[in-house]
């Protein structure tokens, strides 16, 4: 489902685009048909993605969406115990005043990606 509904940065133009490239977009998203809605809201059990137009695909016929939740909180479990890894590391005032900067920067960088990873999982999790 493509809620069709006019945003600011969709034009027309957009939406033509996409209706005639109907079958590669079913194609590509592995989905058996493509509906326009006006005002359409995600149903439950579907995902949403937001790419200029709000676009709610139905994973339950491509995926176990049990399955995945369970992979899903597998991962966050993980990237939780190695966020807080990093974590402590970067709150050990000796680790951060005698490493090279470098060193500490690398860190940073990679507790900041980390996170933002979390937040992206946490979110399809609730999606599912």
């Amino acid at each position: 489902v493509i809620n069709s509904e006019i945003r600011k940065d969709l034009t027309q133009a957009d939406f033509k685009v996409i209706e005639e490239n109907t079958n590669v977009i079913e194609s590509l998203a592995g989905t058996k048909s493509l509906e326009f809605k006006t005002g359409a809201k995600k149903p439950e059990g579907w995902v949403h993605f937001d790419c200029r137009a709000s676009c709610y695909v139905n994973i339950g016929d491509l995926i176990d969406t049990e399955k995945e939740a369970e992979r899903i909180k597998k991962e966050i479990e993980s990237l939780k115990k190695y966020t807080q890894q990093i974590r402590t590391k970067l709150g050990n005032d000796n680790f951060v005043v005698n490493a090279p900067r470098e060193v500490v920067e690398k860190e940073r960088n990679k507790f900041m990606v980390s996170e933002e990873k979390l937040r992206k999982l946490e979110e399809k999790l609730k999606s599912l």
